[in-house]
């Protein structure tokens, strides 16, 4: 799984295209914060949100909660315990 900005993931799609193809996760951020997941289509993806979960627990020591006020998820932000 790799972390990568809003703007470079336009400028780079294509060649980020080519590694989704061959099996390559990435996290897409806006201000540092993850907004999207770019996977291939088969990709368990469940298994790739309790691994971004796990990661962002560790990395900042906060929790995901979703953005706005109920029903579908609408991007992901951290909070502070």
């Amino acid at each position: 799984m790799k972390f990568v900005g809003a703007r470079e993931a336009n400028q780079k799609f294509s060649k980020l295209l080519a590694e989704v193809e061959k099996g390559a996760v990435f996290v897409i951020t806006k201000r540092g914060l993850p907004v999207a997941l770019f996977v291939p289509k088969d990709a368990d993806i469940g298994k790739i949100r309790r691994q971004l979960d796990a990661h962002l627990r560790k990395v900042k020591g906060g929790v995901l909660r979703a953005r706005g006020g109920g029903g579908r998820s609408k991007g992901l932000r951290t909070s502070q315990r």
